[in-house]
């Protein structure tokens, strides 16, 4: 199930479910049924229960972030490996 939580105190979204995509160089995912595009170029990201090199194509994931600024994708601040 892919769940889109807000948190009011810091306008942070969350959102859970299998990677569909990954742009290794873009750095950029999509989960699966969801639109939303997903960047973990940040450099200050934490991650938990892995690391960057762990992204892979049908990985759940609970990736925690931010609306960029044109509102075109979440850039990710915490990214949680759930399998």
């Amino acid at each position: 199930a892919v769940e889109v939580e807000e948190d009011d105190q810091h306008d942070e979204l969350e959102l859970r479910g299998a990677i569909e995509t990954l742009d290794r160089v873009a750095r950029v995912f999509t989960i699966a049924g969801h639109g939303e595009r997903v960047s973990y170029a940040r450099p200050d990201i934490a991650y938990e229960k892995g690391s960057q090199g762990d992204l892979d194509v049908g990985r759940e994931v609970r990736a925690t972030g931010l609306l960029s600024a044109d509102g075109t994708m979440v850039e990710a601040t915490r990214i949680r490996f759930d399998d």
